[in-house]
């Protein structure tokens, strides 16, 4: 089977470059490290610098998440990162857009059915969902709901997600449920795509659908979905 080809471009194209290139910002010097090669913050300016690398940039506010998350610290100010990050080793292999992030600890409060009486009994410790945008490897818009759930326990974690990939069993609330939404996105997942993982205590669940209400594929919105879960995994190392 040939490899696929992901479509990485951004949603809006950039605008052209002016004829008169302007001078390059200064970047701060990182602090010193060594002989043993470049640092953490160096290899993520780098990666955030080339858009096409991998596809994995995650434009807005991702990165204040992935520090209230996990205790990493990346500061980003024209142009420049700085801080301490850890790369991931099986990055996205689309671009998302980031338009929404909500961070709770009363995670039933955001959550229905049978998942939310779950999480009534077994509070989660916290809960990060975010809403992105993306295109499908065939060039489709698709609206992508990622949550990162923390539970008490592993074992806890697993129930979790037993419970919300079984059918007719209630799930957190995507953030479309919540009066948030991408514009020109659709006005709830209706055919989506899903995926879920266990992550240590965190369980990563993501959605996706297209902006195109009647589309229906959803092999397609699966696979972006799997992929959303590559974003989960790096703002949850």
């Amino acid at each position: 089977m040939e490899p696929v080809e992901w479509d990485t471009s951004p949603l809006t194209e950039p605008a052209p470059a002016p004829r008169r290139r302007p001078e390059a910002a200064k970047v701060a010097e990182p602090p010193a490290q060594g002989s043993d090669g470049p640092s953490a913050s160096d290899r993520v300016a780098a990666l955030v610098a080339d858009r096409s690398r991998k596809g994995w940039l995650i434009k807005g506010g991702v990165l204040a998440a992935v520090a209230l998350f996990s205790g990493t610290l990346w500061g980003a100010s024209g142009g420049t990162i700085t801080g301490v990050a850890t790369l991931p080793a099986d990055p996205p292999q689309l671009v998302y857009e980031e338009h929404a992030t909500v961070a709770d600890k009363d995670c039933a409060a955001h959550a229905y059915d049978d998942t939310q009486q779950f999480l009534r009994k077994t509070p989660c410790e916290r809960m990060l969902r975010l809403l992105f945008a993306t295109k499908a490897k065939d060039g489709s818009p698709v609206v992508v709901s990622l949550a990162l759930v923390t539970m008490p326990t592993v074992n806890d974690a697993t129930a979790l997600e037993q419970l919300t990939k079984s059918d007719k069993t209630g799930n957190v609330n995507d953030l479309i449920r919540e009066n948030r939404n991408v514009p020109g996105g659709p006005a709830q997942f209706k055919d989506a795509g899903y995926a879920s993982s266990v992550e240590g205590t965190t369980v990563l669940i993501a959605e996706s659908d297209f902006y195109n209400h009647t589309r229906k594929d959803v092999d397609l919105l699966q696979e972006v979905s799997t992929d959303a879960l590559r974003v989960g995994r790096a703002i949850n190392t």
